[in-house]
């Protein structure tokens, strides 16, 4: 696939997440309930720098002092993930349903296998570097800036 290509192909997909989040930039906008968790609300304050699309329906934000959030409907919905980390948390990337990518503060990469049940933290050469963003082409190839 061209840069050029790729390029439009993430700009369309970063334009339709953030139609599908905008509910979320909402103060207080109730999260759905986890069973095992209370319900979490968003405060104005929140701050939220990335976002991943796998499907139709699989979102994934990340953001301010390690905030991540999923919803598997497409957005009506939202619950909180817990990762470990208060870090800021800049890029996600997803590249299916169950692989994934975070990047952030102070050389920050976090990668799942299962779907965001449990998050690795992976070492890097730069560990006082912010990482911005994380891109993957398919489940071998990706890029950190």
């Amino acid at each position: 696939m061209k840069i050029s290509e790729l390029l439009k192909k993430y700009l369309f997909f970063w334009a339709m997440a953030m139609a599908v989040i905008s509910p979320v930039l909402q103060p207080g906008f109730l999260l759905a309930q986890d069973p095992a968790q209370a319900a979490a609300v968003i405060k104005s304050t929140d701050k939220f720098y990335d976002v991943s699309v796998v499907g139709e329906s699989d979102v994934w934000v990340v953001g301010y002092f390690g905030a991540v959030l999923h919803s598997e409907d497409g957005g009506r919905s939202w619950v909180k993930v817990p990762t470990g980390t208060e870090d800021s948390l800049l890029g996600v990337c997803f590249v299916t349903e169950n692989e994934g990518w975070i990047v952030g503060e102070y050389g920050l990469v976090l990668h799942t296998r299962d779907g965001g049940k449990t998050f690795e933290k992976q070492s890097t050469p730069v560990p006082k570097e912010q990482l911005l963003e994380v891109q993957f082409v398919d489940a071998a190839e990706g890029w950190i800036v």
